[in-house]
């Protein structure tokens, strides 16, 4: 009997962004997606639709100066689909069209959701829909009305629907054409309906969709899940932790916020401090910031958002794990307990191991990188890599001036940080090794630390 060959979730998923990423590509590698009717190379298309679906944020051409409508219409559809995953939306028909979920499909859609179980993903995933639908209308519709002030009202439709999406994916893609200081949402670093609600967007995106969920069923701290009061507790401490640090850093920095307001210094230090989780908009270009302030969030940049939401890094709970299994060997204590409740090994090898992966990565293509581009000052090569990896689309002006292998490595990045390094690593390896379920060697006796 002829043997049958299953393709693994992992797989499915990896080989699903690679075909919508493709299908971006060629789509935006036509005359009609640019506004001058020139076809932009299948190069920048795909480091484009790359971008887009890994809702990174990273461009090699302005995208309010060098679409067209149809062009930002395929980008902003390429980001609604990366930032919720295929999955999501073929999710979305089914309800639609009432056709039965199958349990292949239940098993990609917890894999896509970084679920480990099926229990309640279909309705978590409809709760995904739902709630992503309800943030992204709210936030069209308060940009919708600011940028009425500066818009006709058409144009500031699709301006605040365009960027609200933007935002809630953590994608960092704008269409509003500025370029310099006023790149990006540099024109509007001053107006706190804009920066709030942007914020806002990015921080639901970034939170977690399992997260939500808890919230809103349970209502108390108390009987939150312990994923929920990590993501929560970890995100704070972040958010304000980086404000701070960016704050006092920049305080003097008339390039930055030296000359701003104490209020507008501090919306702008917040600003940052969020748009580091992942998301890619900037009020200040980065270029301008001090070195210690591009650490900072490089750092923050590395982290990322949380696991089964928008955003990319190395995720809230992951860095959470770590530092409580530290503190433990620290303290001596043989267990690593968090909200009095027990961290299993298995979760701190995985942790480990998604780390470094994650360090590997970034080594290698930074070394690569400054090999390739020799021009280009190692902080700049730094931030650019780490920026890629954790699809947060922030830039020092470096991506416009990389070489065609460069960008291709960039694109790679980009890809690798949206599936996740560990499930692609996952999705190439063969069928493990059971031969060591059947016995064990004896214990090493060796040194560390």
């Amino acid at each position: 009997m002829k043997r049958q060959h299953r393709i693994s979730p992992v797989r499915v998923v990896s080989a699903g962004f690679i075909i919508l990423i493709l299908l971006g590509a060629m789509l935006l590698n036509t005359s009609f997606a640019s506004l001058d009717g020139s076809e932009p190379g299948f190069i920048n298309a795909l480091f484009t639709a790359t971008s887009a679906v890994c809702v990174t944020g990273l461009n090699v051409l302005n995208t309010g100066l060098y679409w067209s409508a149809i062009g930002k219409g395929i980008i902003i559809c390429l980001i609604q689909i990366g930032g919720l995953g295929f999955m999501t939306v073929a999710a979305l028909l089914s309800f639609v069209l009432r056709r039965k979920i199958t349990l292949k499909e239940r098993m990609i859609m917890a894999e896509a959701l970084n679920r480990e179980n099926l229990n309640g993903v279909v309705k978590l995933t409809s709760n995904v829909i739902k709630g992503t639908f309800i943030f992204e209308v709210l936030g069209a519709v308060v940009l919708t009305l600011r940028f009425s002030v500066d818009y006709p009202l058409p144009e500031a439709m699709a301006k605040g629907i365009f960027h609200s999406i933007s935002a809630f994916c953590n994608a960092g893609f704008d269409i509003l054409g500025g370029t310099g200081d006023a790149g990006s949402l540099g024109m509007y670093r001053h107006d706190p309906v804009v920066n709030f609600t942007v914020m806002f967007l990015i921080i639901m995106g970034g939170l977690g969709f399992y997260v939500w969920t808890d919230i809103v069923k349970e209502r108390s701290w108390h009987r939150f899940h312990t994923q929920t009061k990590i993501v929560l507790t970890v995100t704070l401490i972040l958010i304000f932790g980086g404000t701070l640090l960016i704050f006092l850093f920049e305080y003097n920095n008339p390039a930055t916020i030296g000359s701003m307001t104490t209020a507008e210094a501090l919306m702008a230090s917040m600003f940052q401090s969020v748009t580091c989780r992942t998301a890619g908009f900037e009020t200040i270009p980065q270029a301008n910031f001090y070195l210690p302030t591009k650490l900072i969030s490089v750092i923050l940049m590395f982290i990322g958002g949380s696991p089964g939401s928008t955003a990319g890094g190395i995720k809230t709970v992951t860095f959470a794990v770590l530092v409580m299994s530290s503190v433990s060997v620290v303290r001596g204590r043989q267990h690593t307990n968090v909200f009095k409740r027990r961290i299993k090994p298995e979760l701190i090898r995985r942790s480990v191991s998604v780390v470094m992966l994650a360090i590997a990565v970034v080594i290698v293509s930074l070394v690569a990188i400054c090999v390739l581009e020799p021009s280009l000052r190692l902080d700049e090569v730094l931030f650019e890599v780490v920026s890629a990896f954790a699809t947060v689309g922030l830039t020092c002006s470096v991506t416009p001036s990389l070489g065609t292998v460069s960008r291709l490595l960039i694109i790679l990045l980009m890809y690798f940080g949206r599936i996740g390094i560990l499930t692609f690593s996952m999705a190439l390896a063969e069928k493990a090794d059971k031969s060591d379920d059947l016995y064990q060697y004896a214990d090493a006796h060796i040194s560390v630390g």
